[in-house]
């Protein structure tokens, strides 16, 4: 999708709400079962923060992915002291009211 461009289509046509912009991130209350991409669900939230890293991630371990964040995923993982692994995803992304923030989500399947 993201190479696609088509990411106003793509919230109109699943029922999605963008988390802003320019993130190409999309949420909703109810799981699109034919969504044609990935989807996460999201189990805690907070400003994007050393402090929060190791709130969120308590054993230091998280896959990384960074959306309009201001920084690469390599650059995060380091900023907040986070080593790649783990069944948990650190969201890191800019929402509608222009914070950063992380997020912990899980990779759902099926």
């Amino acid at each position: 999708l993201t190479k696609g461009g088509a990411f106003r289509l793509t919230g109109q046509r699943f029922g999605l709400r963008k988390l802003h912009a320019n993130t190409h991130l999309y949420t909703s209350s109810a799981r699109c079962m034919d969504f044609p991409g990935r989807v996460f669900a999201i189990e805690a939230h907070a400003v994007a923060s050393a402090r929060a890293a190791r709130e969120l991630f308590p054993g230091g371990r998280a896959s990384v992915l960074a959306r309009n964040a201001g920084a690469s995923a390599d650059v995060l993982r380091t900023r907040f002291g986070l080593r790649d692994g783990g069944e948990r995803c650190a969201i890191v992304c800019t929402t509608v009211d222009g914070r950063v923030a992380l997020i912990r989500g899980r990779q759902v399947t099926g």
